[in-house]
């Protein structure tokens, strides 16, 4: 028995529009990992660690705004200081911190952006 061919009953409109999508998202990835590969990452919004009472904490994070690298750290990056553990956006004399709350942060993610989540370091 031969496998059933459904691309001839697929809309031609809907298979177009996915079709552009697919690309689009595929040219948004490769414009993201390039932007990523050699920025200096001056421009950094950031929001702080969180305790919550019921739930578990919210690590401190913070993005690139030029990239849209983001990082989340252990909860020893909570004091606020801006030199932040071992991350890699780490600060230049030029890198303009602006605080942000983390909900708007999250929603200038890019599908394709690299997300680094640090662990703890005990040394």
């Amino acid at each position: 028995m031969s496998e059933f061919n459904y691309a001839k009953y697929l809309n031609p409109n809907i298979a177009e529009a996915e079709y552009t999508h697919n690309r689009a998202a595929e040219d948004l990835t490769y414009a993201v990992e390039r932007a990523q590969e050699t920025c200096k990452h001056e421009f950094v919004v950031y929001d702080e660690y969180q305790r919550l009472e019921y739930l578990r904490s919210l690590p401190p994070i913070r993005m690139c705004l030029q990239c849209r690298l983001e990082e989340h750290a252990p909860d020893l990056w909570r004091d606020g200081d801006k030199a932040w553990y071992k991350g890699i956006l780490n600060p230049t004399p030029d890198t303009m911190y602006i605080k942000m709350n983390r909900d708007k942060i999250y929603r200038l993610r890019v599908e394709g952006s690299k997300i680094v989540n640090h662990q703890r370091d005990d040394d």
